[in-house]
């Protein structure tokens, strides 16, 4: 189950516009099942009640959009989140524009991001038919940066964007069903993805 809250306070004026607020997330899990093949003679039982499947995210933020006269601007924001499981997270967002005409603009972003890790690939007990548990305690969070400057250009009947980019990423969770217990350096057909 999912349960999320908001509370903001919104501003809107001729040059600053912004936006400030709470934000709460919940995310409860309860897996039970019961599995029998009669064909080979096999039953399985799981039940993770015992495992407090849980995450909690209460975080505050703030955006904002400033315009710097007719012709540029800039659009920027900061959250700090706090996990129950990792702690402190902080990510931004800074985005300053200049329109070289009323149809064009140059344009920059700057960011940072994080995702946590599911309730089951942190901790789901079951092992694989290779004796590895599916679950992983010890992952981290995926965090993520960028850096973007581009053009854009809308005429009557089309619109033409061009950017460059780099996004960076750390602790980047890829989640496979592997069968063997060895460390994988490429997937294999012992592999089921």
């Amino acid at each position: 189950s999912n349960r999320n809250a908001d509370l903001f306070v919104q501003h809107n004026g001729t040059r600053l516009s912004w936006t400030a607020g709470l934000s709460y997330l919940q995310e409860l899990a309860a897996v039970s099942s019961y599995y029998y093949s009669r064909v080979f003679q096999y039953e399985s039982t799981t039940n993770y009640d015992t495992l407090d499947l849980q995450n909690r995210v209460l975080a505050a933020y703030w955006q904002g959009n400033l315009n710097l006269g007719s012709r540029a601007g800039v659009s920027g924001g900061a959250r700090m989140s706090h996990h129950n499981r990792y702690g402190w997270i902080p990510s931004f967002e800074i985005n300053p524009w200049y329109r070289l005409s009323n149809n064009s603009m140059l344009f920059t972003n700057f960011s940072s991001g994080f995702a946590v890790p599911s309730l089951y690939q942190l901790l789901a007990p079951e092992r694989s038919v290779g004796g590895m548990q599916r679950g992983n305690p010890n992952l981290s969070p995926e965090n993520g940066f960028t850096s973007e400057l581009g053009y854009k250009r809308r005429g009557q009947k089309a619109a033409f964007q061009v950017s460059v980019f780099h996004n960076r990423t750390r602790n980047a969770i890829q989640y496979v069903y592997a069968w063997n217990q060895k460390p994988i350096d490429s997937l294999g057909f012992g592999d089921n993805i």
